[in-house]
């Protein structure tokens, strides 16, 4: 991880708790960290709005809040703020529910070290960046898909649209991808002249996995024919089974 310097918010009502804290990160090697305390859940709400942290510590009993109700407030203004819990509670339902409603970890207060809460902390920081690197991906994606020139697709093997993009739906003449990929039922039959070519295109999808400039006639909705030429990769699960191209 390249980032060196760790903006906490720290959420607890306990001075003596946030000494410890202060003590244990500051003896963590490689990493700044840099605590911001606060003592109630109101304040810790308007320091999350900022977004100047990088990860919250919260307590979950504090004067204006307790339980899990405290993690769902802060949770509902952090985005995409990693929280940690950080408890005096060694209650396992509780740990299972906080990271089941978003928390990246449950810590047991008394049971941290130096060594545990940086590790929690870095590892956090590390998902939460992993998880945004992902969804720009994929709407890197979608933006390519909705808006490419190129028709864009993926079916089963056994004939049926899984997903078409509008550029798609615009050359076989339909009006939207929904209309399409309702329509077309059996691509063999009811796209290609000839239906023998989506079982040879079906065929070089199992033995060779990609399919390059496969030319065919096809036919629209109006029933007119154009020719297409496809190129397309498959899509497999873990057990090597085709699932789409």
């Amino acid at each position: 991880m390249d980032q060196k310097n760790v903006r906490i918010l720290l959420i607890e009502d306990n001075p003596d708790d946030v000494f410890f804290l202060r003590m244990v990160l500051h003896k963590a090697d490689g990493t700044t960290f840099e605590i911001q305390p606060v003592d109630d859940l109101a304040t810790g709400i308007e320091r999350v709005k900022q977004h100047n942290v990088d990860v919250v510590l919260l307590d979950l009993t504090l004067p204006d809040s307790v339980g899990l109700d405290t993690f769902k407030a802060v949770k509902a203004h952090a985005r995409e703020i990693p929280i940690i819990v950080l408890s005096g509670v060694d209650d396992e339902t509780i740990a299972v529910n906080a990271v089941h409603a978003g928390a990246e970890d449950y810590l047991v207060k008394g049971r941290v070290d130096s060594q545990l809460i940086t590790r929690a902390i870095i590892y956090a920081i590390e998902r939460t960046e992993a998880r945004k690197a992902i969804l720009r991906a994929e709407e890197k994606f979608r933006g390519i898909f909705e808006n490419s020139v190129s028709g864009i697709f993926q079916t089963t093997p056994e004939g049926r649209y899984l997903s078409v993009n509008p550029a798609l739906t615009r050359i076989y003449g339909y009006d939207s991808p929904d209309e399409l990929i309702s329509g077309m039922t059996d691509i063999a039959r009811r796209l290609y002249v000839d239906a023998n070519r989506r079982n040879e295109f079906v065929r070089l999808m199992q033995e060779r996995g990609v399919v390059q400039d496969f030319e065919s006639q096809v036919h629209r909705k109006d029933g007119s024919v154009i020719w297409i030429s496809e190129n397309a990769r498959a899509v497999k699960d873990r057990d090597g089974k085709m699932e789409g191209g």
